[in-house]
């Protein structure tokens, strides 16, 4: 939806209340043409959260995305499992 080149990109989180601030980006990746950009967020704790991604040109107008993406971590571990041992007879 961008009608000019980008300068970065801003990053949105609901931080697990449901609701985007789309005032407060949590961070911006700046832009560095066209190639696979990534984001790495602060640890987490369980829960659901949301993120999107805006992009901002050069004089600070951006895009207004609803687009997001939902995350859900799971704080329990992994069920146990069970070993079998079998030999030969």
């Amino acid at each position: 939806e961008q009608e000019s080149q980008p300068a970065r990109f801003n990053i949105y989180c609901d931080n697990g209340a449901g609701q985007i601030d789309y005032e407060n980006p949590i961070s911006t990746v700046p832009y560095q043409g066209q190639r696979l950009y990534s984001y790495q967020s602060d640890t987490l704790q369980a829960g659901r959260y949301l993120f999107a991604v805006r992009a901002e040109d050069q004089a600070g107008s951006e895009n207004a995305s609803a687009d997001c993406l939902a995350i859900e971590l799971c704080g329990a571990g992994p069920d146990a499992i069970t070993i079998l041992e079998a030999e030969t007879v």
